[in-house]
């Protein structure tokens, strides 16, 4: 998602996931599009069509929101898994 800070078309954004690694796109570009819709659905994005006709999406406010708390969520879970093993641990020793 943060790919779409910036302006990007969707055959844009999909080239960057692709770039980037994420291959569930490839060959699949419906469940992409698919996504991109939801999202703009539900007031995450901001679209305008540009001069030659291709479809622009940008993160808006509310998707930036979620942008962060999905990194807020992410940035969370080493830690999280961290308090997990050191409790197994804690647990093991008592058996």
């Amino acid at each position: 998602m943060d790919k779409l800070l910036l302006r990007k078309s969707g055959y844009e954004l999909g080239q960057l996931l692709r770039v980037r690694g994420l291959k569930s796109f490839e060959n699949n570009e419906g469940f992409l599009y698919t996504l991109i819709h939801q999202l703009e659905r539900k007031n995450y994005l901001r679209t305008r069509w540009d001069e030659s006709g291709v479809k622009l999406y940008k993160l808006n406010k509310n998707g930036r929101k979620l942008l962060q708390s999905m990194v807020d969520e992410y940035v969370k879970m080493p830690l999280l898994f961290k308090e997990l093993l050191e409790g197994w641990k804690k647990y093991e020793g008592q058996l």
